[in-house]
């Protein structure tokens, strides 16, 4: 595994040290008592204040470092950089090998976490290798909670209810079930592209298309001409409705895959385990 760039964080080291030396200072008094009972008799109240002093320094120390881990976490959620960490959570958590570091179902490269911990210390975010590791759990926790929020429920959901955001949103949630980091564009003007979704390496456009009608050969289009736009090695074209003929024959000329309707409720079924109509 790489060596650490930055270190590892102060609030893990020191709680381990002072836990040797208390657990130092206990045997020494346990030898001492019974090797030499008149100078332990003697010296008792001096070695119990000793140790009493050193649990006190102990307790400030892990306070302190404590409240110093909030005010960081309080900063990045206040400015800029939780977006970033956001995106680099949604476009690099895939890269599953060997050496990766794993939380949950997310895979980072152990040199791409260590190159962003340097790119954020450039950009004026102090931070360090274990202080993002922690971080990327606390964001990581949030997400897998919303997903198990809206996953739950058995009854059945209409597909034609949704908003072009929601169903963009839904679809984020399928992908990411499916083991992809999924990113949400976010914006009109979109190039093409509604979420962009990565898994061992590859990057995937997906251009989402919520009809009740037939889906033409402008979906297609689009998909094709965003792929080289985000640099991108796949294009997929998801829709509530179904394909024409002159977009399916687009699609398979250009590589782009198409899901249709009983297709995504398939899927949804299978890797959310909801009922979609």
């Amino acid at each position: 595994m790489p060596r650490r760039k930055n270190g590892e964080d102060l609030s893990g080291i020191i709680p381990r040290i002072l836990s040797l030396a208390l657990l130092g200072a206990f045997a020494s008094l346990w030898a001492l008592k019974y090797k030499n009972p008149v100078l332990f008799n003697q010296y008792l109240y001096i070695i119990f204040a000793s140790i009493v002093g050193l649990c006190i320094i102990a307790a400030v120390l892990w306070i302190y470092l404590l409240k110093k881990d909030v005010r960081l976490n309080n900063f990045i959620k206040s400015s800029g950089f939780a977006v970033e960490i956001k995106n680099f959570i949604d476009r690099f958590g895939k890269e599953k090998n060997k050496e990766s570091w794993n939380y949950r179902n997310y895979y980072f490269d152990q040199n791409r976490l260590d190159d962003f911990v340097s790119v954020l210390n450039e950009k004026g975010l102090q931070i360090n290798r274990q202080q993002l590791e922690d971080y990327l759990k606390e964001t990581i926790d949030k997400s897998e909670h919303g997903l198990l929020l809206n996953s739950v429920g058995s009854e059945a959901k209409a597909l034609d209810s949704l908003s072009g955001s929601d169903f963009e949103f839904l679809l984020k949630r399928l992908f990411e079930a499916m083991g992809f980091s999924v990113q949400l564009t976010g914006k009109s003007g979109d190039q093409g592209a509604d979420l962009i979704a990565n898994r061992n390496g590859k990057r995937h456009i997906i251009q989402a298309k919520r009809y009740s009608g037939s889906v033409g050969n402008s979906a297609v289009q689009e998909a094709v001409a965003a792929k080289p736009h985000y640099d991108c090695s796949h294009a997929v074209v998801v829709s509530t409705g179904e394909y024409t003929r002159g977009a399916m024959d687009l699609a398979k000329s250009n590589n782009v895959q198409l899901v249709g309707k009983k297709e995504l409720q398939q899927k949804l079924a299978d890797h959310l385990h909801e009922k979609w109509i």
